[in-house]
């Protein structure tokens, strides 16, 4: 085996987990399904997204309320939906 393969390929990824995010889940969501309506997934991703943003200081201060209100917001209706 040659350095080159003991280094790893390009693009190889040695580890799934970043160090310090061990709160972020591993696995890959479902990839968004062919259809121009949202879905119960969609939902769940855009929470996910939100929330990794937010952990990682995205927006602006005076931001954090309208995406609060939003993920309450997606948070109760996928609840909501997922209770039926």
């Amino acid at each position: 085996m040659n350095e080159a393969n003991k280094a790893g390929s390009i693009g190889e990824v040695k580890s799934k987990r970043i160090p310090g995010r061990e709160d972020v889940p591993e696995e890959k969501p479902e990839p968004p399904a062919e259809s121009d309506e949202l879905n119960l997934n969609d939902l769940q991703l855009i929470i996910a997204l939100l929330d990794a943003a937010a952990s990682r200081g995205t927006f602006k201060i005076d931001e954090y309320g309208v995406v609060s209100g939003l993920y309450n917001k997606l948070t109760k209706i996928l609840q909501d939906n997922l209770n039926k």
